[in-house]
């Protein structure tokens, strides 16, 4: 397995563990996964591994997985007219078909995204 393969499952394993751990209250977990997706990121972003990772993540079956991918990607300037298409994409989405975490996370994405939009970094 080559390292961006790596990488690119361990983004998926912490954020899915992020997920259920704020599912389940356990925020101690959450931050643990949060320090990990962080510098998987920051590994991105340096150039230390291919920041495309988190654009092909932007169509993975968990809503978390898209979510996160998303928001770094703008975060780090990198794709924003796909990041942003992703996450208009899931705030539009039919949230009774979700269960209570990935409503939280849409939400967190709503936010992210007018933050974004306010401050001039992607369209309304």
């Amino acid at each position: 397995m080559d390292d961006s393969q790596l990488i690119r499952d361990q983004f998926i394993e912490s954020a899915t563990k992020s997920s259920k751990a704020l599912a389940q209250g356990d925020h101690k977990i959450a931050n643990k996964q949060a320090k990990i997706l962080k510098k998987l990121v920051e590994q991105m972003e340096t150039g230390v591994a291919d920041k495309n990772i988190l654009v092909e993540l932007l169509d993975h079956e968990n809503i978390g997985v898209c979510i996160l991918a998303a928001i770094d990607l703008l975060r780090i300037n990198y794709e924003m007219e796909k990041a942003e298409k992703t996450l208009k994409r899931i705030v539009s989405m039919d949230k009774t078909k979700m269960n209570t975490v990935e409503r939280l996370r849409v939400m967190a994405a709503k936010i992210q995204l007018k933050s974004w939009e306010e401050k001039g970094y992607v369209n309304r």
